[in-house]
């Protein structure tokens, strides 16, 4: 699309937004809303509060929420179950939360991964 084409676009869609916006404007339920919003700004500025203290006010049971799951710890994920394999052979014990022990992954590439699940301690 040529330079002059894309200007043209972008100037209608800028009319058909204006054509709406002018609609927006001249609705009564926005000019409500904007009514009321000014109005709540003043009464806010008079009496020196912040939107959430109003907030706060209106929606008691939201701000308790808010407080607690902001006073929680972060949390933290699950530890992962601590596996203990004693091999038969050698009478070697490790103990691993993974797979990823380079002595298990040596167990198991000598002797086969069935064979090593046999070596798993019960708790």
């Amino acid at each position: 699309m040529s330079l002059v084409a894309t200007y043209r676009t972008a100037q209608n869609e800028l009319k058909q937004l204006e054509a709406r916006l002018t609609a927006l404007h001249q609705s009564d339920a926005v000019q409500r809303h904007l009514e009321f919003s000014r109005l709540l700004s003043e009464l806010m500025a008079q009496f020196s509060m912040t939107e959430r203290e109003v907030e706060e006010i209106l929606f008691p049971s939201r701000a308790v929420e808010k407080r607690v799951s902001a006073d929680e710890a972060p949390r933290r994920r699950r530890q992962r179950v601590l596996h203990t394999y004693l091999n038969p052979m050698t009478g070697e014990r490790i103990e691993t939360r993974g797979s990823n022990h380079s002595i298990l992954k040596a167990w198991i590439s000598q002797y086969g991964r069935e064979v090593v699940r046999g070596w798993k301690v019960q708790p």
